[in-house]
């Protein structure tokens, strides 16, 4: 749970890539330990001043949504705790804890999305395009095989 703001915050990058990094075969090896950011890395060419500062961007999301993710977590908790009395259902109890659950959620999502608009910032505008293809290819990938069968593209 601690490790999925950054995947958020880069969601242009990582979660968007996912079907293209499955597929390939060999990260260079200055990235090999990196994981997805590493791929993205190789793929579109980032230098080494652009990863610096996209993982102090990345570094300084995480730290500031610390207090917002263990919130999360504690409410999600509290949702289960309501659900585990068989003979009483508190409706009120369980609406506000999905309340302040929603309203964190939209400040991460808020947050997340202006993280993944300071990255692109970084990002050369060939860059920025090389991961718009990606992404969308990555969709269609997805889209492709949504009924099961593989369908024309």
């Amino acid at each position: 749970m601690k490790n999925w703001i950054p995947v958020l915050a880069l969601g242009l990058v990582i979660t968007s890539t996912a079907v293209v990094a499955r597929n390939h075969v060999g990260m260079g090896d200055r990235h090999h330990d990196m994981g997805m950011l590493g791929f993205m890395a190789d793929e579109i060419g980032l230098t080494v001043s652009q990863e610096e500062s996209i993982n102090q961007l990345v570094n300084e999301a995480r730290l500031a949504s610390a207090v917002d993710r263990e919130r999360v977590s504690q409410l999600r908790q509290q949702l289960r705790d309501l659900t585990l009395d068989a003979s009483v259902f508190d409706e009120a109890a369980v609406e506000a804890v999905a309340e302040e659950l929603a309203g964190i959620m939209a400040r991460m999502a808020v947050d997340g999305a202006q993280l993944r608009w300071e990255v692109r910032q970084v990002l050369t505008e060939e860059q920025r395009e090389h991961i718009d293809s990606i992404r969308k290819q990555a969709r269609m990938a997805h889209f492709r095989f949504a009924d099961g069968e593989p369908s024309e593209l």
